[in-house]
């Protein structure tokens, strides 16, 4: 919320919903390739991929990869103002460019040649993803209900303070009393008052 709160504070705009587009990015969004079951409209199957162009140079890398279509020439598209401002029609021109596309191949090249790209993975696909598997995201603990369960680990390691997953999530009031205790420093007594009156689990 930082970022609207200074908007408003500092310029006086109240922010809207923008779904997934950004006033300095276009093409910036979620676009539909082709399903993993050629013919299927199962939801499962669905492929998307996350494409944004920050800069004139994206966009032209874009426009390159996507063959130089007499569409994307157009002056309209030539600078972000005005590919934002025809937002709408820039996008059902890469859907229909992406939908028969491999949304994975489609990745690679775009990042290969600079664009922000990434495919949009269920979850999944991301348990199975290489390049997770690679960082170690994951973390595998034993909780008394769920079993043997993945969790997501630290978002980025440190050197120094790497950061580690001690323990699964905590059942319903499992701490209840250590946390009366320890932290709030009740008594027993002052405990089972509390529960007796049904204000801890």
């Amino acid at each position: 919320m930082g970022t609207a709160i200074f908007d408003y504070t500092v310029n006086g705009r109240v922010q809207e919903r923008a779904g997934n587009g950004l006033p300095y990015a276009a093409p910036h969004g979620a676009f539909k390739c082709r399903p993993l079951s050629p013919g299927s409209a199962a939801p499962a199957d669905e492929q998307w991929i996350a494409i944004a162009c920050f800069t004139d140079a994206e966009w032209q890398t874009l426009v390159e990869v996507m063959g130089n279509p007499d569409w994307a020439l157009d002056s309209k598209f030539g600078r972000p103002s005005g590919r934002k401002q025809h937002e709408t029609e820039l996008e059902q021109q890469i859907n229909a460019w992406t939908a028969d596309k491999e949304a994975d191949d489609l990745m690679e090249e775009l990042q290969r040649r600079g664009v922000a790209a990434g495919v949009i993975q269920s979850a999944r696909e991301m348990l199975a993803d290489e390049h997770l598997k690679e960082r170690g995201y994951y973390v595998y603990l034993d909780h008394p209900e769920a079993g043997h369960t993945a969790y997501d680990g630290p978002p980025f390691k440190l050197s120094k303070t790497p950061g580690i997953l001690r323990s699964p999530a905590p059942l319903l009031g499992e701490h209840t009393e250590q946390v009366c205790k320890e932290i709030l420093g009740l008594s027993d007594e002052e405990i089972a008052d509390l529960m007796v009156a049904g204000a801890l689990q």
